[in-house]
C-alpha cells in the first residue's frame, strides 16, 4: 500500500511539475531550498519507493507476519480526527470557492463578505462560542 500511495503521489506531483515547466514560469507557491513543494513531493515519493524496496529486499522472507496489538480506541480517535480534518477542509473550500471552480490563486473567501471577515478577525465569534 505504501508503494501504491507513493506512486500515486508521485504521479500527481509530476503533473504539477509539468504544468509549470515552461521557460519563464516561476512556478506556483513558495520555494523551499530552491525547489517548489510539488518538486519536493516527487523527490520524497521516489525516496519512499526506494526505501520500501530496499527494506523488502533485505528483510527475511521466512518471517511470519504477527498481528499488532494496538488499542481499538486509538483507531477510533484517529478516525474521528481524520473525519474532522476532512470536514474542516470541505467547509473552508466551500467558503473559499463557493459552488463553482476555485480561482487559480484565491486570496479571498467568495462566500464571506468583508464585514464577516472583520468580525472573525476581532475574535467576537470565538468569544461567543466560548460563552455557549
Amino acid at each position: 500500500m505504501v508503494i501504491i500511495g507513493s506512486i500515486l503521489t508521485g504521479v500527481m506531483a509530476s503533473r504539477q511539475i509539468c504544468l509549470h515547466i515552461m521557460p519563464g514560469d516561476t512556478g506556483y507557491g513558495s520555494a523551499f531550498f530552491g525547489l517548489h513543494f510539488y518538486t519536493w513531493t516527487l523527490i520524497t515519493s521516489i525516496l519512499i519507493i526506494i526505501a520500501v524496496a530496499v527494506i523488502l529486499a533485505i528483510s527475511s522472507m521466512n518471517v511470519a507476519f504477527r498481528s499488532l496489538n494496538i488499542n481499538p480506541d486509538l483507531f477510533s480517535i484517529v478516525g474521528w480526527v481524520f473525519l474532522l480534518l476532512i470536514t474542516a477542509n470541505l467547509i473552508s473550500t466551500v467558503l473559499e470557492c463557493g459552488g463553482g471552480e476555485c480561482a487559480a490563486n484565491p486570496v479571498t473567501y467568495k462566500l464571506l463578505s468583508k464585514q464577516d471577515i472583520a468580525f472573525l478577525k476581532t475574535g467576537l465569534l470565538t468569544r461567543t462560542v466560548l460563552r455557549l
